[in-house]
């Protein structure tokens, strides 16, 4: 097995559909089912759903149809910008007549209703291009910019800063001058030098 197979089991395609008419969300279930390395996380009728499905599955693609009354699929994408990462789009539609709009909102791709099995497979192809893109883009900014899990990358020295609260009353405290801490109910309670 290649590495790209294997890491596309290890890591497969989460996916949601959306689209109103439950036909349809079948029909691209069934050729869906053709291409392991997807699973479908979820399914969405319109895009108020939608938008709630995202924010809990967190899909890497959306296969989003574009006449949904009242809304359309293109409504849905103001509201997926707070998302990181923002998963990818592919819209599905019985309209070739957005395909340009499609493209124009950066969609990975544009497939027309009923899907073809060998068009869906190229759609795919491009959708792990992207997403190994996308890891591999995420891991180099990681290795450049390690996390940290506080303002200093490393422990507290004697020198460093402590903000301190007291009601209303805020002081930076050395922290090399607190002598101890005692834990008051919901509170700390800090001595310092």
């Amino acid at each position: 097995m290649s590495p790209a197979a294997a890491d596309s089991f290890a890591n497969p395609i989460r996916a949601i559909l959306v689209d109103d008419e439950p036909l349809m969300r079948q029909h691209l279930r069934e050729r869906l089912a053709a291409h392991p390395e997807v699973e479908i996380v979820g399914e969405a009728q319109g895009v108020r759903s939608a938008a709630d499905l995202v924010a809990t599955a967190k899909p890497d693609v959306i296969f989003l149809d574009v006449q949904m009354p009242p809304d359309n699929g293109f409504n849905l994408l103001p509201r997926l910008e707070w998302i990181e990462p923002r998963p990818a789009v592919v819209f599905v539609t019985a309209y070739d007549k957005y395909a340009l709009k499609a493209f124009e909102t950066q969609a990975i791709d544009y497939l027309t209703k009923p899907v073809h099995p060998g068009r869906l497979a190229k759609t795919i192809a491009r959708l792990k291009q992207a997403l190994a893109d996308r890891r591999r883009a995420a891991k180099a900014d990681e290795d450049q910019h390690p996390p940290s899990s506080g303002a200093s990358s490393g422990p507290l020295e004697a020198m460093d800063l402590v903000r301190l609260q007291d009601g209303g009353y805020i002081r930076m405290v050395e922290v090399g001058q607190i002598a101890a801490a005692q834990v008051q109910g919901d509170y700390t309670r800090i001595f310092a030098a």
